[in-house]
C-alpha cells in the first residue's frame, strides 16, 4: 500500500513539471537538518552542547529564457520555531524573491512533506492570506507520501554543506547564520539566494480557522487545490472529483494578514542556466525507448552503453554523459524501469504446471462454501491509510491470561508466553467445543506484555501495602513517645 500510495503522489510533481508554463513555478520546500557550528580547531569541550542554526531550503522550478531552471533560497535563523507562522512567512517571502526574478510568474505549485508546520490546518488555510499578499498566487499545495524518500531540497542542502566545509578547511569558522552567508559569498555558487533573518513571534497568527470548520483529520488529506470561492482536497492525487470546502465555512470574517520575516541580511549569486532545454516528458513507463538523453536506447537484451554518470535510482536504466543532465534528471523524477524478464526457473515452472493441467481430463471441484475469494478483485479505497485500531482483550482471555499467571506465581515456574499462546489454540470445554475462536487467539508478544502489566500492577500492590504498615509504625512510634514523656512527668 505505501510504495503505491508513493508512486501515486510522485506522479503529481512529475505532471506538473511536464505542464509546466511559462508563467508557472514549481516550488518544493523543507525544513533541513539542523547546521551544527563547524571550527577549524576546537577542542572536544566545545564540540558538545552546540546549539544548530535553523535553516529552511525552497527550490523553484521554473522556465527561464525557454530553458528549464531552478533557483534555491535558503532561510538562515540563529534561533527559530519550525511552526507553521514561520513557514508561512519564509513561503511569502520566497514567493516574492521568485517574482523578483522572473516578473511575468503568476502562478505557483508547492509540494513538501508531511512536517507539522506545512501540513496542518494553520499552514494550509493561511495560504488564502498569502495569495492575498503575495504576487504570484498559490494554486496546488501536494504533499509527499511519508516515507516517500529524498527531494530536491535535501540534495541542494548536499552541496551548501560541502561548500561550508570547503570553506572551513581553509581556516575560517561558521558559528552563526552571518558566518554562513560569508561561507556562500566567498563560493562560486550560482542559481541560489541566502536570506539571513528573525522569525516572527509564533503568537502571531495567520487566517483564523473556525472550529466547526468540517475539513476534519487533515493529515488523511495530500492534494489542495485553491479556487476564487473555496478549495478541493483529495485524499489521493488523481483519484476522484476530490471535495469543495468554502472559504466561508472555514474563516472568521476579516482575514487578519500573514505573518512577515524581519530581514537583517540578503545575497543572492549570479544566475545561470545550465540545464538542458528539453521539457520534461511525462510519468515515464515501462518503455524500453528513450532510455538516455545521451545514451542510444538498450538492444533486446536490455544491455546499454554505460554513461559517465548514472542514475542512483534503484532499478532506473538511464545514464548521462553531463553531470547537469543527471541532475535535471533526478529533479524532474521522471525514471525508466526494464521489463524484467522471467528467470530460467519460473519459466520451467510455469511451462511445467501448463503441461500438467492439459493432461488431466477432469479438475476435481470444490464446495462454494471453502473457496477462496480472488485475491486480484480489491475493494476500493484498499490502498489508503488506515487509523489504528486498539483493540481490547475479552472477559475470556484475561481470565485465561490470569489463571497462567497466578499459577506462575504460586508454582514459582512462570509460564512461557509461546507455550500459553499455543495452549490457547487448543484449549477446549468438556462439551469438546473450542474456548476461543481465531480471532481471540493471541500472539506471544501480546502475551508476554499482558504478563508484564500485571507483573507492574503487583508490584504497585505490594508498595501500597509496605506503605501502609510503614504509617502504622510510624503511629505506633509517636504514641509510645508520648506515653513516656507522660511516665516520665
Amino acid at each position: 500500500k505505501h510504495i503505491l500510495r508513493s508512486v501515486n503522489q510522485d506522479c503529481a510533481r512529475s505532471d506538473t513539471l511536464a505542464k509546466l508554463g511559462e508563467e508557472e513555478v514549481y516550488v518544493e520546500r523543507d525544513w533541513a537538518m539542523k547546521f551544527l557550528q563547524m571550527v577549524y580547531r576546537e577542542s572536544q569541550s566545545k564540540w558538545f552542547a552546540k546549539r544548530g542554526i535553523n535553516w529552511h531550503i525552497s527550490v523553484g522550478t521554473f522556465f527561464l529564457d525557454g530553458e528549464m531552471s531552478s533557483h534555491t533560497i535558503v532561510h538562515l535563523f540563529d534561533n527559530a520555531t519550525q511552526d507553521a507562522v514561520t513557514s508561512n512567512a519564509i513561503l511569502l517571502d520566497t514567493l516574492r524573491k521568485l517574482h523578483e526574478i522572473k516578473p511575468n510568474l503568476v502562478r505557483a505549485y508547492l509540494r513538501s512533506d508531511n512536517a507539522g508546520c506545512f501540513h496542518s490546518y494553520s499552514s494550509i488555510f493561511g495560504i488564502k492570506s498569502i495569495n492575498g499578499e503575495s504576487p504570484i498566487k498559490v494554486e496546488r499545495v501536494d504533499f509527499a507520501d511519508p516515507q516517500g524518500g529524498k527531494s530536491i531540497c535535501d540534495r541542494r542542502a548536499a552541496h551548501l554543506k560541502s561548500t561550508i566545509r570547503k570553506f572551513v578547511n581553509e581556516g575560517n569558522d561558521v558559528r552563526s547564520a552571518a558566518d554562513f552567508l560569508c561561507a556562500v559569498k566567498k563560493s562560486n555558487t550560482v542559481n541560489t539566494s541566502i536570506v539571513v533573518a528573525i522569525p516572527p513571534p509564533s503568537k502571531v497568527q495567520g487566517s483564523k480557522v473556525l472550529k466547526q470548520c468540517p475539513l476534519k483529520n487533515i493529515t488523511s488529506l495530500y492534494n489542495f487545490s485553491f479556487e476564487e470561492e473555496g478549495m478541493k482536497v483529495w485524499k489521493q492525487y488523481g483519484i476522484g472529483c476530490g471535495q469543495f470546502i468554502p472559504y466561508l465555512l472555514c474563516f472568521d470574517e476579516g482575514n487578519s494578514q500573514i505573518a512577515e520575516l524581519k530581514m537583517l541580511e540578503n545575497f543572492n549569486s549570479p544566475i545561470r542556466n545550465k540545464t538542458i532545454t528539453q521539457r520534461p516528458e511525462g510519468p515515464s513507463t515501462n518503455d524500453d525507448t528513450n532510455v538516455s538523453d545521451d545514451q542510444p536506447a538498450p538492444n533486446v537484451d536490455g544491455d546499454t552503453d554505460n554513461g559517465l554518470f548514472s542514475c542512483p535510482e534503484p532499478n532506473c536504466i538511464r545514464s548521462f554523459s553531463k553531470y547537469g543532465n543527471l541532475m535535471h534528471h533526478l529533479d524532474v523524477g521522471n525514471h525508466s524501469f526494464m521489463k524484467k524478464g522471467l528467470s530460467l526457473s519460473d519459466r520451467s515452472i510455469i511451462n511445467y504446471a501448463t503441461k500438467i493441467e492439459s493432461k488431466v481430463a477432469s479438475k476435481p471441484q470444490m464446495e462454494s462454501s471453502s473457496l477462496v475469494p480472488n485475491p486480484t478483485s480489491l475493494t476500493k479505497g484498499w490502498a489508503l491509510k488506515n487509523k489504528r485500531e486498539i483493540k481490547r482483550f475479552s472477559e475470556n482471555q484475561k481470565q485465561f491470561l490470569q489463571s497462567k499467571f497466578d499459577m506462575g506465581e504460586r508454582s514459582g515456574l512462570k509460564c512461557d508466553p509461546e507455550d500459553v499462546s499455543n495452549e490457547m489454540r487448543a484449549v477446549r470445554n468438556k462439551d469438546g467445543t473450542r474456548i476461543f475462536s481465531i480471532d481471540d487467539f493471541l500472539s506471544a508478544s501480546q502475551i508476554a506484555s499482558y504478563f508484564s502489566r500485571l507483573c507492574l500492577l503487583k508490584r504497585k500492590r505490594s508498595l501500597e501495602v509496605l506503605e501502609e504498615e510503614d504509617f502504622e509504625a510510624a503511629e505506633f512510634e509517636n504514641n509510645f513517645q508520648d506515653l513516656n514523656s507522660l511516665a516520665k512527668q
